[in-house]
């Protein structure tokens, strides 16, 4: 597999090296590529070569010490995907048809290789199937997988780090509000050498049910500074009102005090933010305002 390594400064990007290392990439693959949450290794994912694993160097940006684990059975498999635990240790890979997870601790990782599980067969709406597919870890060190159909599911490795069938794996755990294709959300490690790159005491606190409309929230003026109101009739009281950054940071939540409610925003960072409404009922209504 050929590596090319770059510099990346502030006003220049520049070829440093390249490196030729591994088996060739195969054609038409489904080829997945992972870092480890710890930043040591880098594994390749594909339904003719399985796992491939390097040693990675970050300072020099060269990989080292290639193994391979090979799918008992890839002849059934269109896409291959996978994910590192938490923790950096153990890798899961699925072919749609099974799940299984790697130590790479293990001398040899054919040694360290574990059947989690196979997919149980369950046709959405009798039609779509939910086998597995790609992979990623969440900010609550759950791992989530998609489906390899269009479905509101998702499946869930509840303790990642842990070994075999400890690590909790439960197909179709999460039900969603709306159908997902395949897809999941990239996940930055926003967190290496800063701390866990995840939180597991974290949970969802609300679940919004799918309504028929969403309504819209008025907000005057719009763009504010210092202050600006947010209205919206006949919601009532109850509610939550909720104000997020462009990052996805919260940097309000107010109790809704009816029709109209004043909102200061001395301090905030001039751009946009979001506004979200809810209740416990699953009413739910949004804005946006500009704070100048």
């Amino acid at each position: 597999m050929p590596i090319s390594n770059f510099w990346s400064r502030a006003d220049t990007i520049s070829l440093v090296d390249t490196q030729a290392i591994g088996p060739i990439v195969p054609f038409g693959g489904g080829t997945v590529l992972k870092f480890s949450p710890d930043g040591t290794k880098l594994a390749r994912f594909s339904r003719e070569q399985g796992i491939l694993l390097w040693d990675f160097d970050r300072e020099t940006g060269m990989l080292s010490n290639t193994r391979q684990w090979l799918i008992p059975d890839s002849t059934h498999t269109f896409v291959a995907s996978g994910e590192f635990s938490p923790d950096s240790r153990f890798i899961y890979i699925d072919n749609t048809w099974h799940l299984w997870q790697v130590d790479t601790w293990a001398p040899e990782l054919q040694d360290g290789a574990t059947l989690i599980a196979d997919y149980d067969g369950f046709l959405w709406k009798d039609f779509f199937s939910t086998g597995f597919q790609y992979m990623n870890i969440g900010p609550d060190c759950r791992i989530y997988m998609s489906t390899d159909g269009t479905t509101p599911f998702l499946h869930v490795i509840h303790h990642p780090d842990l070994p075999g069938t400890a690590c909790g794996f439960e197909q179709r755990a999460v039900q969603l509000p709306a159908v997902n294709g395949q897809c999941l959300p990239n996940m930055v490690n926003y967190r290496l050498d800063t701390g866990p790159v995840c939180d597991s005491t974290l949970s969802t606190s609300i679940f919004l049910p799918v309504q028929a409309e969403v309504r819209l929230l008025e907000v005057r003026p719009n763009p504010a500074r210092g202050q600006f109101q947010v209205m919206l009739p006949d919601f009532g009281l109850g509610g939550t009102l909720s104000v997020i950054d462009i990052s996805g940071r919260e940097v309000a939540r107010l109790p809704w005090t009816g029709e109209t409610m004043n909102v200061t925003c001395t301090g905030w960072t001039p751009g946009l933010y979001f506004l979200n409404l809810y209740d416990p009922r699953g009413r739910y209504a949004s804005g946006r305002v500009m704070v100048e």
